[in-house]
């Protein structure tokens, strides 16, 4: 009987470990962090560039469904994942910190040159999940944009996922994966649960999204966890 009782009390603490969840990104997860869970800023100085930046993170989770989320973004790519920002010293304590099994989601936005940009973010991303070998790891395929607004077009997002699935399946990763929310591969629709979602009915001034639109990828973005 006790062994039994063991049993079911490891499957109940990994089963809450399961729940945490770090999100990681640029102007996306930002603008996300203030619609959905409204976070605030806090104003950073970079010594190398002499330049302030404002970016956000939340030393305590956030309860959201069931899930114990933490979020680190920036506005700008660049800040995110170079150690000249400060931001990025926050990442890394916030991982340092997080209980094993947590999944970490790295998910992009498109401000600054973040879609052409590939090398850099996969060295970021391939070198935390290297050195934190008891977190899950998973970058989130981008998702598209009104074409109107912008000068990027969805086939350049179809490709840069593309390009990053199979640059992370070469690697071989132990504890990196790419996760697709996309239908068919297609930027313009995801899928939640059963639902395929055309996600750019939701889109604010190109690339962002009303905060409708942010519920669904939040829910897309945790959805199997």
């Amino acid at each position: 009987m006790n062994k039994i009782l063991f049993l079911i009390l490891i499957g109940f603490i990994a089963s809450e470990e399961s729940k945490n969840i770090i999100i990681i990104g640029d102007s996306r997860i930002h603008e996300m962090g203030y619609t959905i869970f409204g976070l605030g800023d806090t104003k950073y100085y970079s010594s190398r560039y002499f330049t302030n930046y404002y970016a956000m993170i939340t030393p305590e989770p956030v309860s959201y469904n069931d899930y114990n989320i933490q979020i680190a973004a920036s506005q700008e790519i660049n800040e995110l994942i170079s150690a000249d920002y400060p931001i990025y010293s926050e990442v890394v304590s916030l991982l340092n910190n997080a209980p094993e099994g947590t999944n970490v989601l790295f998910h992009m936005g498109f401000n600054g040159n973040s879609l052409y940009n590939f090398n850099n973010i996969v060295n970021f991303i391939g070198k935390l999940a290297d050195k934190y070998p008891k977190l899950n790891f998973y970058f989130v395929s981008l998702i598209g944009v009104d074409e109107s607004y912008t000068k990027i077009t969805n086939s350049d997002i179809k490709d840069f996922n593309k390009k990053m699935e199979n640059r992370i399946e070469i690697v071989e990763f132990d504890n990196l994966k790419y996760k697709s929310i996309l239908n068919e591969e297609n930027p313009t629709e995801i899928v939640l649960g059963d639902e395929v979602v055309k996600i750019l009915n939701y889109v604010s001034e190109g690339t962002g999204f009303f905060k409708k639109g942010y519920s669904k990828i939040l829910d897309a973005l945790i959805e199997g966890f």
